[in-house]
């Protein structure tokens, strides 16, 4: 069987802390796979299956190599062939002796007890479900069914509450949800499984003095229930499975739809003499009476379960709506546009939208990205992810292109990569620019790696005067402040035990005379984010301007967005990157 090796990779800080992979291995099994983020496998699939990334986080790419393995270093699950148990005439006794079972010198056979095979995983779709009209309440809102089935989107199944769904054609989450019959219809399939009708509770013997606490108590899946609080009001309750909740009623709670119970407590006294939320000048007067009080009468609350969305994430992390364009050409969804129409149509060669009232012609004059009088910019977001193993600093951006786009770029390490437009050198038809960095202060965590971080050592004396804060080094032994320092970088230090860094200000003058014993660098602390220096001798180090003296992004992949502000017609060909490997 010829099987291809797939690379793995779950990024820092993946979302969920975790990325789950689908993978048709080599072996013939599709496993479900968990990987913890900053990590790398390989996995040997099969060359006419596929890997899924079922998380918000990781990715999967071909190495392009062949493999044999049952699924390189995902660890399969063996397939285990049973052992035919030998046919006894008679009913076979096994033997009450752990382990392997000796027959018994009597003229009946005892057959061999033979392990349980560990089943292989099966290969699973999965859909969200709707239950059928006239159905009742539902427990389940999604199903898996085998590969092998042939049960697909628009059949009609049986579940285990016994009610009847129709399979919907949008995918669900992995799940463990197994349908119990397939039906030709809804109708069908309500007939043979008749609404159940929820046996009532027994009821209570309520108290005589009309005002009685109960204890309501929620089934599987659930409860309604309904009663009259002791002011007269209709009240009603939904209690989830396993919890309860307890109310003060002049009824007995009726279960309405769901399952649960209701158990009487015994008198209950209102603590306020209406449940009327209006305002009444001065506390009520609680009643003198030993019976402890009762809780108050609970808020309504929907007489139904909130339904839970099959579709992740919720809520949705998009936060600006499109108006997306489906290509006849290259079959799929090439365009997000930033405009939301009321209604479009097409007529006469010629696309037409409405909007507040309003009928817009497009595609009818050269100023691009303007839609009902607003202006808006084109952006297009991927990924730099060749050899996703090596550790590469990215070093410089190449538009295939006749304008300069501003670029943002992120790795998996660093982040706040930056290019302005007007940073680009336009050479042979192409645009070049290096990478920069936003140059934040104080700096982000993830800039602490960058080179134009340098340390310096740990000082001898802090001393300050009003903004200004005086730091001498030793001048026997040297320590060294060196010559790339200048005035305008600014100063770091990290206290014992050296774990974290914070921003001491902004260098102002250097003063080095060693002869004099003068080794010193003075600061400005007045600027936004700084701390005080606490200790005489805490650890130094400067970040030069990132913005003037980037090196690159540090990591294993890039994503970049280009930006585009120009009204005129653009074209973009391609985008490269002058990439090195790093050395730890």
């Amino acid at each position: 069987m010829a099987c291809e090796i797939y690379i793995l990779s779950c990024p820092i800080g993946a979302i969920g802390d975790e990325c789950t992979f689908e993978i048709d291995c080599c072996g013939g099994q599709t496993v479900s796979y968990t990987m913890q983020p900053d990590s790398i496998v390989d996995a040997c699939v099969d060359d006419q299956g596929t890997v899924t990334v079922t998380s918000l986080s990781g990715s999967a790419s071909s190495a392009f190599e062949e493999c044999s393995s049952d699924c390189g270093d995902i660890p399969a699950v063996p397939t285990s062939t049973p052992t035919a148990t030998p046919t006894a005439t008679p009913t076979p006794t096994p033997s009450p002796t752990p382990g392997a079972p000796t027959p018994t010198p009597s003229s009946t056979p005892v057959p061999t007890l033979t392990p349980t095979p560990t089943p292989v995983p099966a290969g699973y779709n999965y859909f969200t479900l709707t239950a059928c009209p006239g159905g009742g309440g539902t427990l389940y809102s999604s199903v898996r069914t085998t590969f092998a089935s042939g049960v697909f989107p628009g059949d009609i199944i049986e579940m285990p509450d016994g009610r009847c769904y129709e399979i919907d054609e949008t995918a669900s989450p992995a799940n463990n949800n197994d349908y119990l019959n397939v039906y030709a219809d809804c109708d069908t399939c309500l007939i043979a499984n008749p609404t159940p009708t929820p046996t009532p509770p027994p009821t209570p013997t309520p108290t005589p003095s009309g005002c009685n606490q109960y204890e309501l108590e929620g089934g599987a899946g659930g409860g309604n229930f309904s009663y009259t609080d002791c002011s007269s009001n209709p009240q009603t309750e939904f209690v989830p499975d396993g919890d309860s909740i307890p109310v003060c009623g002049l009824s007995v709670p009726i279960l309405t739809s769901g399952n649960g119970n209701v158990v009487f407590i015994g008198p209950c006294i209102p603590t306020t003499p209406t449940p009327t939320p209006s305002p009444t000048p001065g506390p009520p007067t609680p009643t003198p009476t030993p019976t402890p009080t009762a809780t108050p009468t609970p808020t309504p609350t929907p007489t139904a379960p909130i339904p839970t969305s099959v579709v992740p994430p919720i809520p949705s992390p998009v936060e600006t709506e499109y108006t997306l364009t489906y290509s006849q050409t290259s079959k799929g969804w090439p365009s997000f546009y930033s405009y939301i129409p009321d209604y479009m149509l097409g007529m006469n060669q010629y696309f037409y939208s409405f909007n507040g009232g309003n009928l817009y012609q497009h595609n009818a004059n050269g100023n691009r990205n303007n839609f009902y009088g607003e202006q808006y910019n084109s952006q297009i977001t991927t990924v730099f992810n060749q050899n996703p193993l090596e550790n590469k600093i990215f070093k410089t951006i190449n538009l295939e292109s006749d304008q300069a786009w501003q670029a943002n770029l992120e790795t998996d390490i660093q982040q706040n990569g930056f290019i302005e437009s007007a940073w680009f050198k336009e050479k042979e038809g192409a645009y070049f620019a290096f990478l920069r960095q936003n140059g934040e202060v104080p700096a982000l965590p993830g800039q602490y790696a960058m080179r134009s971080a340098n340390g310096i050592g740990k000082s001898t004396s802090v001393s300050a005067i009003g903004n200004t804060t005086t730091i001498n080094f030793s001048t026997n032994p040297l320590v060294d402040i060196g010559s790339i320092v200048s005035v305008g970088d600014y100063l770091y230090f990290s206290l014992p035990s050296y774990t974290t860094i914070s921003l001491a200000g902004q260098i102002t003058n250097i003063n080095v005379d060693i002869p004099a014993g003068i080794n010193q660098i003075l600061i400005d602390t007045s600027i936004t984010g700084t701390s005080t220096i606490t200790i005489q001798d805490p650890y130094i180090l400067y970040i030069k301007s990132s913005v003037a003296e980037s090196h690159g992004l540090l990591g294993h992949y890039c994503i970049f967005t280009l930006i585009n502000e120009s009204t005129k017609s653009t074209e973009l060909f391609a985008v490269e990157s002058e990439v090195m490997k790093s050395y730890p």
